[in-house]
């Protein structure tokens, strides 16, 4: 998967920083009026461990942290005013895995690329039923939250009222089904999770409703 192009631009930058020569050790840059802007360590010419950006005004603005030879495990983007914005983790070959993005209304939206599935979850003590809603005032989702975590039931609609997807939750958030119908709410695919939340099976649907292909997932 493509990393963001902010991301990206900086990766490449720290690599070309670092390609004139064998740099090891802690290093500093600085904005002109001599604010710190970026520190972290080089080994054998590649950034090692904990790199930290900030913005002019001083708040953390990226951290990355890096494996040996540069490799780019995870990075954290905060707003201006030192929230948390997005996390994105990457597996030993340098693939984005899983990336979160933090609402700032305690929800959190995880996409997991390897498996291509997304859940949003509450980070929080909250329990009862909740909904959202479009911003012309259409029902968006509809569920429960248990100790902070969706559980049971969720049902996600299109801005034209037709239900878009449903997610079944057992304890702790852990996603148990998922099914996405088209606009006309014909039901196009479902995948089963085991209890360990990896995808077990997928389940694709034809345009008369019959399943048209099943894969099973194993390792």
């Amino acid at each position: 998967m493509k990393k963001s192009t902010f991301f990206s631009i900086l990766i490449s930058l720290s690599f070309v920083l670092c390609s004139c020569g064998e740099k090891n050790g802690p290093f500093k840059t600085f904005y002109d009026n001599g604010q710190l802007k970026t520190e972290g360590v080089y080994k054998n010419g590649f950034p090692y461990g904990l790199l930290e950006e900030y913005y002019e005004n001083g708040q953390l603005k990226m951290t990355l942290f890096y494996v040996e030879n540069g490799q780019l495990e995870m990075e954290q983007l905060y707003d201006e005013y030192g929230q948390l914005k997005m996390e994105q983790l990457y597996d030993r070959n340098g693939q984005l895995e899983v990336k979160t993005i933090y609402h700032g209304d305690g929800t959190e939206t995880i996409t997991h690329y390897m498996n291509k599935t997304e859940v949003l979850v509450r980070r929080t003590n909250q329990n009862g039923p909740f909904k959202t809603f479009y911003d012309n005032g259409q029902l968006k989702t509809e569920g429960v939250y248990k100790n902070g975590f969706p559980y049971g039931l969720l049902e996600e609609y299109y801005e034209n009222g037709q239900l878009k997807r449903t997610l079944f939750y057992v304890e702790n958030g852990q996603l148990e089904m998922e099914q996405l119908y088209d606009e006309y709410g014909q039901l196009k695919m479902e995948q089963l999770y085991d209890r360990n939340g990896q995808l077990e099976v997928e389940t694709y649907y034809g345009e008369d409703g019959n399943q048209v292909i099943t894969r099973p997932y194993y390792e």
